[in-house]
């Protein structure tokens, strides 16, 4: 089993947050720069070095 590092961790979920920065890739191949990502989202995450994952990242449903 791959240990995952702390900052490929969702904040909100603990689950991988799939963020190519983390992966060791540019910020431009990242999810988040194609999407739109939740504020209520950003305000619960609130942890400047950790992304969020996209089902967390989500806007919620109308």
């Amino acid at each position: 089993m791959t240990e995952q590092k702390p900052n490929s961790l969702c904040p909100l979920c603990a689950q991988p947050n799939q963020c190519a920065i983390a992966a060791g890739q540019a910020a431009a191949n990242c999810w988040c720069m194609t999407t739109t990502i939740s504020e209520e989202a950003k305000e619960k995450a609130n942890d400047a070095n950790r992304c969020i994952c996209p089902a967390c990242g989500r806007e919620p449903a109308a």
